[in-house]
């Protein structure tokens, strides 16, 4: 077998004496040594040993070469610090150092992100700082490459975050207020959310403190809730604001504090500024007088009712120079009395009403008082409401008798008139007749449920009296107006009686015959008579009787030779009419009788006879007409 060896060899490059292998052992370096030279010699074993040598040149080709970084030692650093600048070296044979681009990598993103690795410097000289997450901890291994743009280098080195005590920090906490109106309480749905987490998970606690103690004192601050979410409540302080903290000398904004404390006692604060308490308008209050007890009909009522009246609670101050605007007066339902005026209350506090008249019962009203301050919320300028009550007691009222007019015919008989058909009694009583008076042209007699009225005989005309109507307690009299209408009586006269002639006595007159001619009573006296006259037996008479109604006077004249009786019929009439049943007329017969006288006899010659001298005795018959009389 031969054996292979390498001269000129500078430890770049080895043979394989047994195989004549060449191999690059060490560092090739085209920039500084491009070609290489050697002589490669060959020896066998025999003996002797033969051997050969020859001489061979190597080329380097030309590649880029990879960038370095030098080593960055591994790193131990508290939780919530950075390493600060840690120094590294970079280089490159083929390219401009300040070409060369560096990045770093971290194994572990949730304690490092790439974000926190800062790399800075120039040229050869460069840093990285790595900064673990708030609150993080742990280990990581940071990995810083350089980059010529072809090939790179790297060199990792191992961050180690050892755990701190973080203090605890608020993730939420109220923002500053502008104003808030005076007397406001924030609880509730209305309180202030607060979130604060202890980095290492323990349970926290809390205070709470205010910088003004004026506006809001501590005892009026709470946190509420649990856990990391908590509420901040507070009341201000009751009728205290930015105005009466400067009277007071006090500051009108209020610093609120709150500090979270872990486990190990580390702490956070953080506050927020109420920067003003505006006034607002309390409501007033006044001292309501009692239930008003009144009589029925008390008329009008004026009471000293509403008093001491205050603008709103002593510690408001800053209201005391507010008045009484008004005081308001709201029915409340369910009344059972009625008033004609008011119920109304004065600025001074002064109630005026009065009822309806005759009306009782019960009512029931809202009072509030109105001060001159602000009502738009969330001022108040009216009181809470008081009730003022009327209380009016019933008192018998006397029954009221209305006036009665009735009509009767003259000379009726008692009419009954219900006088009690018009009346009133406010209370509905039984009412009843209890007395009456005399009227002056009739009678009067009464029941308790009516009067009867008799007019006086042929009186007519304008009647009235009195009665009185009682409820049993109290009483009216009332007056009855009667109109009495006139029925007109029948005229009256008298005769003197039969009358009796002789036949052919002549012309008869008989004086006074009718006397005693009136139209009826005396209050007809002006009524106008008349008078009619016939008889059943005219042929008995050449005048036929009549009477002369002014002198009574009867004349008539019997017809020559008649004899016989006449029934003569005498009628007076006036002129009052026969409405209402009246009689205009009277009628009265007497008897006419002419008695027979005997008459003498009669006859009638004829014409005389003629007859001869000496002719003798002579009968004429018919030469008389025999007549006995009449």
């Amino acid at each position: 077998p031969t054996t292979g060896s390498l001269s000129n060899d500078d430890g770049v490059f080895a043979i394989n004496a047994s195989t004549g292998v060449i191999t690059v052992v060490g560092a090739l370096d085209f920039e500084t040594t491009p070609t290489y030279t050697r002589v490669v010699a060959v020896t066998d074993s025999g003996s002797p040993r033969l051997g050969d040598a020859a001489t061979i040149t190597i080329n380097i080709n030309d590649v880029n070469e990879a960038p370095t970084i030098s080593d960055i030692a591994d790193q131990t650093i508290d939780e919530d610090t950075s390493t600060g600048p840690l120094a590294f070296v970079i280089g490159d044979q083929d390219t401009d150092v300040n070409d060369l681009t560096v990045s770093a990598t971290s194994s572990n993103q949730a304690l490092v992100p790439d974000a926190n690795l800062l790399i800075a410097g120039m040229g050869a000289n460069r840093t990285i700082v790595a900064t673990p997450l708030a609150d993080a901890f742990g280990v990581t291994t940071i990995t810083v490459t350089v980059n010529d743009g072809s090939s790179s280098s790297s060199d990792s080195f191992v961050l180690t975050v050892t755990p701190v005590n973080d203090p605890p920090r608020f993730e939420i906490f109220p923002a500053d207020i502008a104003a808030l109106p005076e007397d406001a309480v924030i609880a509730g749905a209305e309180a202030y959310a607060l979130r604060a987490v202890d980095p290492e998970g323990g349970v926290l606690s809390f205070s709470i403190t205010s910088g003004n103690q004026y506006l809001l004192p501590n005892a009026n601050l709470g946190i509420g809730g649990s856990g990391n979410d908590r509420t901040i409540s507070f009341t201000l302080a009751t009728d205290k604001n930015s105005v009466t903290a400067a009277q007071d000398f006090q500051n009108g904004s209020i610093t609120v504090t709150v500090i979270a404390f872990d486990p190990q006692g580390l702490s956070a604060a953080e506050d927020f500024i109420i920067q003003s308490v505006t006034a607002v308008n309390d409501a007033p209050t006044f001292t309501a007088g009692g239930a008003q007890n009144v009589l029925e009909d008390a008329g009008l009522q004026t009471v000293n009712w509403a008093s001491n009246f205050r603008p709103g609670p002593n510690t408001a101050t800053d209201e005391s120079t507010q008045t009484v605007a008004a005081y308001t007066v709201t029915p409340l339902p369910g009344a059972t009395v009625n008033f004609v005026s008011g119920p109304s209350i004065s600025n001074a506090g002064v109630l005026t009403y009065q009822t309806a008249e005759n009306d009782f019962g019960n009512a029931a009203f809202e009072v509030r008082v109105v001060d001159t301050g602000s009502g738009v919320a969330p001022n108040t300028n009216q009181s809470a409401p008081q009730t003022l009550f009327v209380n009016v007691q019933a008192v018998n009222d006397p029954p009221v008798a209305f006036d009665d007019a009735a009509t009767v015919l003259e000379d009726a008989t008692a009419t009954l008139i219900d006088v009690l058909a018009n009346d009133t009694d406010v209370e509905n009583d039984l009412l009843s007749v209890v007395a009456v008076t005399q009227p002056a042209n009739g009678t009067v007699s009464f029941t308790a449920s009516g009067v009867s009225y008799t007019p006086d005989g042929d009186f007519f005309g304008s009647d009235s009296f009195t009665y009185t109507v009682s409820d049993g307690d109290l009483s009216d009299v009332g007056t009855v107006t009667i109109t009495v209408t006139s029925v007109n009586d029948a005229p009256s006269f008298t005769l003197a009686g039969d009358q009796t002639v002789l036949e052919d006595s002549g012309a008869a007159t008989v004086n006074a015959f009718l006397t005693d001619a009136l139209a009826g009573p005396p209050n007809e006296s002006m009524q106008v008579l008349g008078i009619a006259v016939s008889n059943d037996n005219t042929a008995l008479f050449a005048v036929q009787p009549s009477i002369d109604l002014g002198t009574g006077t009867l004349s008539f004249s019997p017809a020559a030779d008649a004899f016989g009786s006449a029934l003569v019929t005498v009628t007076v009439s006036d002129d009052g009419g026969t409405a209402n049943g009246g009689v205009d007329s009277s009628t009265q017969t007497f008897t006419i009788t002419v008695t027979g006288v005997n008459d003498a006899p009669s006859f009638t010659a004829a014409d005389p006879a003629t007859v001869l001298e000496d002719a003798g005795a002579q009968t004429v018959s018919g030469w008389a007409s025999f007549n006995a009389g009449p």
